[in-house]
C-alpha cells in the first residue's frame, strides 16, 4: 500500500509498504522539476535535491546524527538538464514533526524538559561536526516515542545541510535561530533551550 503524505508543488512524499522484514516500510520523496531556465541551469551545475540530501544522509548516518537510513536515490536527466529526482528512506513512523509533537498537549513538562535537552545536544553534535542545517525548524526534527519511554529525536529534510571545513559563529546562530523561532514553547522553554 501507498499513502500520500504531501503532494504539492515542489514535491510530492509517501509511505510505501514494502513487505520486506529489513524494511516493512519506506519513505518516498520525489522533488518535482520547476523553476523554469533558472533551476535547470543551477542542476547543471549543482547535485539534485535528493542527490544532496542522500550526501548529507549518509554523512549523518557515518557521524552518528540520527536521520533516517538512506536507501536509494534517482535522477532523471535529458541531456544534462535535471527532470526529476527521488529519494527512497527508512520510514520513521510514527514519529511526528517536533513542533506537533509538543502543541499535543499530553506532553509532561518533565518529558518536554528531555526532549529540550536532547534537542540541545543534538544541535551541539551538528556544529561539533561543523554542520550548517540552513533548514534548522521544529517541522524538520522528528520525535518518536523509544521503547523505554523517552523520545527519539531524528534529522530530516537535508538536501540544504552542508559539512563544512569550519562552522562560523553566524552560521551556528543562524541555525539557532531558526530553531527557536519554530518552537511552539513557553517563553521558559526558549531560554533553558
Amino acid at each position: 500500500t501507498i499513502a500520500v503524505i504531501r503532494d504539492n508543488i515542489i514535491r510530492a512524499s509517501f509511505l510505501c509498504a514494502t513487505g520486506s522484514p529489513s524494511y516493512p516500510e519506506v519513505f518516498i520523496k520525489r522533488y518535482k522539476p520547476g523553476g523554469g531556465l533558472r533551476d535547470s541551469l543551477k542542476y547543471l551545475l549543482l547535485p539534485s535535491k535528493a542527490a544532496a540530501e542522500w550526501r548529507s544522509l549518509r554523512y549523518f548516518e557515518a557521524k552518528g546524527i540520527p536521520c533516517p537510513r538512506p536507501l536509494a536515490f534517482s535522477e532523471k536527466r535529458s541531456r544534462g538538464l535535471l527532470c526529476d529526482s527521488c529519494l527512497i528512506t527508512q520510514s520513521l513512523a510514527p514519529a511526528l514533526p517536533l513542533h506537533e509533537y509538543l502543541r499535543g498537549g499530553s506532553v509532561a513538562a518533565a518529558q518536554k524538559r528531555r526532549i529540550i535537552e536532547t534537542l540541545a545536544q543534538l544541535v551541539a553534535t551538528l556544529h561539533g561536526h561543523n554542520i550548517y542545517y540552513r533548514d534548522l525548524h521544529a517541522g524538520n526534527i522528528l520525535v518518536r516515542a523509544a521503547a523505554d519511554g523517552n523520545a527519539e529525536l531524528f534529522c530530516v529534510d537535508l538536501h540544504r545541510a552542508l559539512a563544512l571545513p569550519v562552522l562560523f559563529e553566524w552560521m551556528a546562530v543562524n541555525d539557532l535561530a531558526q530553531l527557536c523561532n519554530s518552537l511552539p514553547a513557553a517563553r521558559t522553554d526558549g531560554i533553558r533551550f
